[in-house]
């Protein structure tokens, strides 16, 4: 069943609430967990029904995607702790009937991107200079001619 665009609009506020405290919250944890402070929240999703919330991380400070998988695996498991208190936050400053059960994933959206961007930085790089060693070619021609 398709939704209506008032539907859509109040799906995309709850996620656009639910980012902003979710980050807040994991920021107050970051202050006691050394290993939640090398994350950031990347996107929140919300399930068709609304009853599960997963919150995407990536990684600071590191350079490879396993590098950054394990940094949010032993940080995940220090979230899990924090669910229930995270949840109950949620709910004292939510004027919705109930807050979504969290789920806690690791971006590789984000990670595929940055891969994209990094290739295409090394393609334009490539072409650019192609576009020059034609120039200086182009340029010793008409110095022979």
């Amino acid at each position: 069943m398709a939704r209506t665009r008032y539907q859509e609009v109040r799906r995309s506020q709850k996620k656009s609430y639910f980012l902003r405290e979710i980050s807040s919250l994991i920021m107050q944890i970051s202050y006691d967990e050394p290993l939640v402070a090398a994350l950031y929240v990347t996107r929140v999703e919300l399930s068709e029904d609304g009853g599960v919330c997963y919150i995407y991380f990536s990684a600071y400070q590191v350079q490879t995607t396993e590098e950054k998988k394990k940094a949010f695996e032993e940080a995940r498991h220090r979230l899990v702790l924090y669910k229930g208190s995270m949840r109950s936050a949620l709910a004292k400053t939510s004027h919705s009937r109930y807050v979504p059960h969290l789920r806690f994933m690791f971006d590789e959206k984000v990670e595929k991107e940055l891969r994209v961007n990094d290739l295409l930085t090394t393609v334009m790089d490539q072409l650019a200079e192609v576009d020059e060693r034609e120039k200086h070619v182009e340029a010793e021609e008409e110095d022979k001619a």
